[in-house]
């Protein structure tokens, strides 16, 4: 017969361990990618496979002997090398914190992998190798530091699952020798390999072939690809109740995530369209607002930064030069709510806890000239605050507790040149300056003015986020307040900025993040999205500073326009309400399944179940004999040529063990049907039978092998 070596069960070939090396080298370039460290994948793969080659020569070379056969001796001992040693392995190979904290066990499974593919030398001992490489796609999937980690699981674990069918046909193998299955006819004389054919043919073949557990496998992967998205989907809500703290790794897997705080911001370029991608983790004194940029100077459809020029101090209302600037007055207008004397530490008395999830540079701000440390460098010459380098980064903000605006709160009668750049008239058209006047003519102070303004461009615009673009050569705000009548933050953002520059109030564009309320755990923990991207305006107030007027608030939302109703791929919608009927029928199944159950045990009892009684009792009796003699029943052996066979083992009890297997003979072969009486006596006769097993004192047989047996395993 010619060899075939997928068919061929018999004894493990380079098949299974080519399946294997695979599962352990998805594994290990997994946890490599996962702490974006090429190096780590590189040595892991080149490691395993000097292993694998290994255990394949020392299984083909000596796989019958005593040494072979310590194999699973030496994985325990190597597993616990591994744990006691990765540490000082992982000092000397790779760069400091390759792994960081909360993926230390993933590199103590690695290196489990690692020795333990130099141990594979046998059935058990390539089958346990899957358990580190399955724990470690438990925690690269955990932390999802490795975005196409289930595509490499579910290779992985087609893998498993033909390795381990392979090694399950080989123990079925043993069994249906064992069992006197080639016995029968001239079977006894096959060579193992026509046996593993032959079982492929005969009864056995559901048990014997690899075929069936990769089929399964793919069922799996695909049932899989479906309820994966369901369960993430319905599971979310659920996630804000326990934190989790996502590693923080050296540098980043995906470039595309690096945010640059940007010097210029456009505005009315058409729909936007943002993921649930989270960017940062925050928590302590969290502000409803959280911005990272801010810009003066507007040209019709971009702002951008601006650079005051001179040193003086100005009339708001006329533009007058009062006199230059002192370093006392610039200090009051930058610090407006700092008292005379105040320490700082006391001035920035709120504390905000950042980390980011991304490579940015980006540094979450609030209050008026906050601070930041995160023990990275900050580039001082950068108009607005922020990090030299990119980077994945932890740190601390500290920053005023801005008051509340009063109805009684005015703007600063005289300004110095800083807040004059905030107040700079070049750009906004006639319409929108004769909207603003008529707004704010009949109003008598400067808040109310501010507020009557957002009230105005609330009322005018629509918010939608699928918004079209402004056409070329027409003002961005001009156009969202006059002709389209609707826009997403960015055109309310800078309609307020403009109409209140029109009533001498100061006021910047910023942009920055407005989380959602819902993405807040119980302990205080916000995560932040990218879909909470958003741009308000800021405006000056004396005593208090820059206060965030946002003009979205209370407008009217285009049907389908909404911040979250534009996202890239969102199905989360669908497959939650996908999810909640699952659920629901997942309960009513259960439910019907246990009124079922009940009137089920309360029906009379047909033939077929109380004849599969019957056969349950006859296997109990067998199983008492067989496990007080050691001997077990051959499949071609009648129940009297099995006790025939083994009653001289069964000592004063022979007599009865003939009695029963007559009695289980007489029932379950003769013209008449089984009733529940005689399944009671057969059950009774069986307890009794046990029950006197366990009393006789008698030592267990060895267990005798017929030749065949012998012979299996020798091969």
């Amino acid at each position: 017969m010619t060899s075939n070596a997928w068919q061929d069960t018999s004894k493990a070939n380079w098949i299974d361990y080519l399946l294997c090396w695979l599962s352990s080298v998805f594994a290990v370039f997994s946890c490599g990618q996962a702490v974006n460290s090429n190096m780590v994948s590189t040595v892991g793969i080149l490691a395993v496979s000097a292993g694998m080659g290994l255990s394949f020569l020392v299984r083909t070379k000596f796989g019958n002997t005593l040494f072979a056969k310590a194999d699973g001796i030496l994985y325990c001992i190597f597993a616990w090398v591994a744990v006691l040693t990765a540490k000082s392995i992982n000092a000397g190979i790779f760069p400091e914190d390759t792994f960081p904290i909360e993926l230390t066990p993933s590199a103590w499974l690695l290196w489990m992998t690692i020795f333990g593919s130099f141990l594979c030398w046998r059935d058990g001992t390539i089958i346990f190798q899957a358990i580190p490489a399955l724990a470690i796609f438990g925690f690269v999937g955990c932390y999802d530091t490795f975005q196409y980690v289930v595509f490499f699981f579910f290779l992985f674990l087609i893998c498993f699952a033909t390795l381990f069918a392979r090694a399950h046909g080989r123990d079925m193998q043993v069994r249906a020798v064992e069992s006197g299955y080639f016995r029968l006819g001239q079977g006894y004389q096959m060579n193992p390999l026509e046996q593993a054919t032959a079982l492929r043919e005969g009864p056995w073949r559901w048990a014997a072939g690899a075929e069936w557990a990769l089929g399964s496998a793919l069922v799996i992967v695909f049932l899989s690809l479906i309820g994966a998205p369901v369960v993430q989907a319905t599971a979310k809500p659920l996630s804000g109740i326990v934190t989790v703290r996502a590693p923080r790794l050296r540098n980043n897997n995906t470039a595309q995530n690096t945010q640059n705080v940007p010097t210029t911001s456009s505005v009315g370029n058409g729909p936007v369209s943002l993921s649930d991608t989270p960017y940062f983790e925050v928590s302590g004194d969290v502000p409803e607002y959280l911005k990272i940029a801010s810009f003066a100077n507007w040209s019709g459809k971009t702002w951008a930064v601006s650079d005051p020029v001179g040193k003086q101090l100005v009339r708001r209302d006329t533009g007058a030069v009062v006199g230059p600037e002192t370093p006392s007055a610039s200090e009051r207008f930058r610090y407006p709510n700092k008292k005379t004397g105040e320490y700082w530490d006391e001035f920035r008395s709120q504390v905000m806890n950042v980390r980011s999830l991304i490579m940015t540079k980006e540094i979450l701000q609030a209050g008026n000239y906050p601070s930041f440390n995160s023990g990275r460098p900050v580039d001082t010459n950068a108009p607005n605050l922020t990090l030299m380098t990119a980077d994945r980064y932890s740190g601390a903000l500290n920053y005023d507790k801005v008051p509340e605006l009063k109805p009684s709160s005015r703007v600063p009668d005289i300004l110095d040149s800083w807040l004059v750049s905030f107040m700079d008239m070049r750009r906004p058209t006639p319409e929108l300056v004769q909207l603003a006047e008529k707004v704010t003519s009949n109003v008598s102070n400067d808040f109310a003015k501010a507020m009557a303004i957002k009230a105005e461009i609330t009322s005018r615009v629509k918010y939608n986020i699928r918004a079209g673009a402004t056409p070329d050569g027409k003002d961005a705000a001009e156009y969202a307040l006059f002709e389209s009548n609707e826009g997403y933050c960015d055109v309310f953002a800078t309609s307020m900025v403009l109409m209140a520059r029109v009533a001498k109030i100061p006021a910047r564009y910023t942009i920055g993040y407005l989380p959602d309320p819902k993405n807040r755990n119980d302990q205080g923990t916000q995560m932040v999205l990218e879909s909470d991207r958003h741009a308000w305006a800021e405006l000056y107030f004396e005593g208090v500073g820059w206060v965030p007027f946002d003009a979205t608030e209370g407008a009217e939302v285009v049907p389908g326009g909404g911040r979250k109703d534009n996202k890239p791929t969102d199905t989360a919608a669908v497959l939650r309400l996908l999810g909640n009927v699952l659920n629901g029928l997942i309960v009513v199944a259960a439910i019907t399944g246990v009124v079922l159950f009940i009137r089920i045990r309360r029906l009379p009892k047909t033939t077929d179940m109380i004849r599969g009684e019957l056969d349950l009792e006859y296997v109990k009796f067998i199983a008492a004999i067989w496990k007080y003699t050691g001997h077990r029943r051959l499949l071609s052996e009648t129940t009297h040529e099995y006790l025939k066979r083994v009653g001289g083992d069964l000592g004063p009890l022979r007599g009865q063990a003939e009695e029963i297997g007559t009695e289980f003979t007489n029932i379950m072969f003769g013209p008449n049907e089984v009733g529940a009486a005689e399944v009671e006596s057969a059950r009774q006769s069986v307890q009794n039978f046990k029950d006197l097993l366990g009393k006789q004192n008698k030592v267990k047989p060895s267990k005798i092998l017929d030749s065949a047996v012998v012979q299996q395993q020798e091969s």
